[in-house]
């Protein structure tokens, strides 16, 4: 299934980053993933935050090129991505929210974080693998100053600050859509 993926996704269920475990990260590029692998093209981006499914940030990638299965040649043909298409979000908001639901899942049955690869044919989304984020280094504890409430020092969310600022950028999650993999 994967020589036939319009999409070639990979997630992380942890920020690989910043080491956030409350944020998802979902890279997405046309075609098959070596592209982005041996970094001829930059995937689009999205940060997403577990709990609520909000979209926290999207940022569009070059997405110039596509490794695709060609029927008529029996081989892999990289071919040129339309440039309209190359600045279109290679995800739509139904795709990115099933497979915010699909690593929520894998997370929770494999019990820690996953880096997820994907393989989109169609509406079915095919899981190609899903290993244990091993690249991510998290920071060590910061104490608290002496007699110190843990609440005294949490920064206001920036949910919280976006919603007294752009209330327009923020959209209700809907429940989750049923994954048909």
């Amino acid at each position: 299934w994967q020589w036939l993926a319009r999409l070639h996704d990979w997630g992380f269920t942890v920020n690989p980053l910043s080491a956030d475990p409350h944020e998802m990260v979902i890279n997405a590029a046309y075609g098959l993933g070596k592209t982005v692998v041996d970094g001829s093209i930059s995937p689009d981006t999205y940060r997403i935050d577990k709990a609520s499914g909000w979209l926290r940030d999207r940022v569009i990638g070059t997405k110039s090129r596509a490794l695709r299965w060609s029927p008529d040649t029996r081989a892999l043909t990289e071919e040129d991505v339309d440039p309209e298409a190359a600045r279109t979000p290679a995800l739509g908001d139904d795709l990115l929210d099933r497979l915010v639901e699909l690593g929520l899942r894998i997370e929770d049955h494999f019990g820690d974080a996953r880096d997820i690869e994907w393989a989109a044919v169609g509406r079915t989304v095919f899981v190609l693998q899903a290993r244990p984020v091993t690249a991510v280094v998290l920071p060590e504890a910061v104490p608290l100053p002496r007699g110190a409430a843990p609440h005294d020092h949490t920064l206001p969310s920036l949910v919280t600050a976006l919603a007294r600022v752009a209330p327009a950028r923020i959209r209700e999650t809907e429940p989750a859509m049923p994954c048909t993999c």
